[in-house]
């Protein structure tokens, strides 16, 4: 932080950021490996190392192409189009991924080890279970997240970025945040069928596909349909994968979709929407406005979630309840 304020103070703009994100990353690395990390090839057990290249390679290389669609589009806007285009769709496309992957990906971190574990000690009908309870709470998070943003983004996206912008995301963001959302229900649930089965060299060949259709729907509709081509790609490359990923992984850890809880979830989310969006609010400034929506969305979700006993809502807030007035 130190370093990047003092590089944009002498005048290098977002070069001295970035160069200040890479020297704290190297630091970090630097001092990480002192006296810890200690490399002998004589004493690498070279059957661990075969297992794990052989599951974790693919992987990689999966991750790697996912990365390809998610970066794809703005490569080729700004080749096809120009660059100010590219700012149009970067900020219609970085607010909601930012957020979505943010939470999911912190409830991934969580929730993945206990299910690794349960799949070991007590197979697979127990971690299946886990893994249903935590495909309800990772919708229960990510669906009112994408709502809530775009209740707020017209209050929200002109304190983040250029009045230039403002419209151009305000257009494009509803349709993005489908692409995102859908990218993180498949890397963060669709695609753990592969990775419980230790088959990840189906999760390489999903993401291939994918990321070859999304390179292919971007020269094909780009030039055609502005960052709107952009939109249908990156769109149709996500749902590719969660369909083709729910196809292809049933054959080797089949995923339970609880599609009650789920339609209860998509019902709480989206009356907060409505009460955030289109319920009047009184003319206010607009930073207080914007608290008081979101303030008023979490409570109108809150208490959703508890009337519709979503993940159990009720039986863990008395069970909560009964600990405390046990300690007391």
């Amino acid at each position: 932080m130190l370093c990047g304020l003092l590089l944009v103070w002498l005048g290098y703009a977002w070069q001295g950021a970035v160069l200040a994100i890479v020297i704290g990353m190297l630091l970090v690395v630097a001092f990480s490996m002192r006296g810890y990390f200690r490399f002998s090839f004589k004493k690498t057990d070279r059957g661990v190392l075969k297992t794990l290249l052989v599951y974790g390679l693919p992987l990689s290389c999966s991750l790697a192409l996912l990365e390809v669609v998610n970066t794809a589009d703005r490569l080729m806007i700004g080749w096809l189009l120009g660059y100010a285009r590219v700012g149009e769709y970067a900020v219609a496309y970085n607010l909601p991924f930012q957020v979505l992957m943010m939470v999911s990906s912190s409830l991934n971190l969580a929730a993945y080890p206990v299910v690794v574990k349960l799949l070991e000690q007590e197979g697979r009908e127990a971690a299946t279970q886990q893994l249903r309870q935590y495909f309800i709470l990772l919708m229960a998070v990510v669906l009112p997240a994408v709502l809530g943003l775009l209740a707020i983004a017209d209050l929200l996206v002109p304190l983040l970025v250029g009045a230039d912008f403002v419209e151009p995301a305000l257009r494009l963001m509803p349709w993005v945040s489908i692409a995102i959302f859908a990218n993180c229900t498949y890397l963060f649930y669709v695609s753990l069928s592969f990775q419980l089965a230790e088959h990840t060299m189906g999760a390489l060949k999903v993401a291939g596909v994918a990321a070859v259709m999304n390179v292919a729907l971007n020269l094909l509709l780009i030039p055609a349909y502005g960052v709107w081509g952009a939109v249908v790609a990156s769109i149709s490359a996500y749902g590719f994968c969660l369909m083709a990923g729910f196809y292809v992984g049933k054959h080797y850890f089949v995923l339970d979709i609880p599609w009650l809880a789920l339609s209860k979830v998509l019902l709480a989310a989206s009356l907060m929407y409505g009460v955030t969006q289109y319920v009047p609010f009184p003319v206010l400034p607009p930073v207080v406005l914007l608290i008081l929506k979101i303030v008023a969305g979490v409570l109108v979700y809150a208490a959703l979630v508890w009337l519709l006993n979503i993940a159990g809502a009720r039986q863990i807030l008395s069970a909560q309840i009964g600990l405390k007035k046990r300690h007391v």
